[in-house]
């Protein structure tokens, strides 16, 4: 890079901050809206993050519990086991034989005297092994069932269950509130992308217009259009990077805020571990709002100095 380069982009970056600073007014007015709207990004990306995780650990905590005849053999076990594991909905398989069936439900109703001797006098049999189906995904759940029920393995399974949970219920909710949160999350950022867009538009025309004088003695001495362009670029850059560092600031500090309470939910544990502890993802979330606001200001500005400015 020449001399002469270097010194045109030092002075249009001078002359940009400059331009920032005197329009105080309406560079906090662009700043707030860039800040808003990089909020409800960086927002959006952390709650379907965290949806996404609490959904997963809610199909996989909602088994498909595959009940089996009492006199199977352990090789048609495994088979039905392997078949299972080879289904990539599939997330864990575990087997769960009589006795251990017998101590979960001791454990779970063994203050109840009247049970527990209903237990005693029926025997083990109302304790058939079964095996645990666990999924990655609430929609694969009866589809999983339905491999159980086929009529290929009726004689090893008895019934399949999924549960004392509703299932298809779950599902639909999860998957409500999940297109909710997409549907807001745009939305929002659609509109405060518009506002945004209009303000740093106006701003950037007004200040071509209040500096217009300025502009023609600079075109007069010879000054190159770049050197006239630049500093408007730089002022408009500037919005960007102040409203992604301030979102972020937002965004993370709201976090930090709630941490006891979020972290004292286990469904929402991993999601808080993995956006404030994993270093890659703080700096990604941070390099995306500072990058974000910078493309979508300059964007905005080259399109009025376009309209406004004729070098």
């Amino acid at each position: 890079m020449s001399s002469q380069n270097f010194y045109v982009i030092y002075r249009a970056f001078l002359l940009g901050c400059q331009n920032f600073i005197r329009n105080s007014w309406l560079s906090a007015a662009a700043t707030a809206v860039m800040v808003l709207a990089i909020s409800f990004v960086l927002a959006s990306v952390v709650l379907n993050t965290t949806f996404k995780d609490i959904t997963s650990q809610l199909s996989q905590n909602l088994k498909v519990s595959v009940y089996l005849h009492n006199d199977v053999n352990r090789d048609a076990i495994d088979g039905l086991w392997d078949l299972f594991l080879d289904n990539e909905a599939v997330a864990s398989v575990d087997y769960v034989d009589s006795q251990t069936a017998r101590d979960r439900f001791t454990a779970s109703y063994g203050d109840d005297l009247q049970i527990g001797q209903a237990v005693a006098l029926v025997g083990d049999d109302i304790f058939p092994p079964a095996l645990e189906v666990s999924v990655y995904d609430l929609n694969d759940i009866n589809a999983v069932g339905d491999i159980a029920e086929s009529g290929n393995y009726s004689d090893i399974v008895e019934s399949v269950s999924l549960g004392k949970t509703d299932a298809q219920r779950t599902i639909e909710r999860a998957t409500a509130i999940q297109d909710t949160i997409v549907a807001v999350s745009v939305a929002l950022v659609l509109v405060f992308g518009i506002v945004a867009f209009l303000i740093i538009f106006n701003t950037i025309r007004m200040a071509i217009f209040s500096r217009r004088e300025e502009i023609q003695i600079m075109r007069l001495v010879g000054a190159p259009g770049r050197f006239i362009r630049e500093p408007f670029l730089v002022e408009a850059s500037l919005y960007g990077v102040a409203g992604g560092l301030l979102a972020f600031g937002l965004i993370y500090g709201t976090i930090g805020f709630f941490s006891e309470q979020i972290t004292a939910s286990p469904e929402l544990a991993d999601s808080y571990a993995y956006f404030t502890q994993n270093r890659g993802v703080v700096a990604m979330m941070l390099v995306g709002a500072i990058g974000s606001g910078v493309v979508f200001s300059t964007f905005s500005c080259l399109l009025a100095l376009q309209t406004h400015l004729k070098l």
